[in-house]
């Protein structure tokens, strides 16, 4: 997942995302830079093993913007630009493909 910022800083980075898959939760954090000889992601992925679909995908950017995307289809990357929409773009290959709003 990408996060287009457009309150916050353009990255996203300080964005906190919560997917919901049934009863099992998980949090990340939207980081960018590292330690000695490391560095993390700005792209940001989540394990959700079987599942098919992300029940609830949470984003609260830096600005206190919340946008909460509902039965988000898995094993594909999403950019999500921040907004009062609930609504992320596919991409495919590095273009984007049609909009999708939940």
């Amino acid at each position: 997942m990408a996060l287009v910022g457009t309150k916050s800083n353009r990255q996203g980075v300080g964005a906190r995302l919560t997917a919901r898959t049934g009863s099992k939760k998980q949090i990340r954090e939207v980081r960018a830079g590292g330690g000695f000889l490391s560095s993390s992601s700005v792209p940001t992925a989540f394990g959700l093993g079987k599942a098919t679909l992300v029940d609830e995908l949470t984003i609260r950017w830096p600005s206190g913007t919340v946008q909460t995307l509902r039965d988000v289809p898995v094993n594909q990357m999403i950019r999500v630009t921040e907004s009062e929409r609930n609504e992320y773009t596919k991409v495919v290959a590095g273009q984007k493909k049609g909009s999708n709003s939940h």
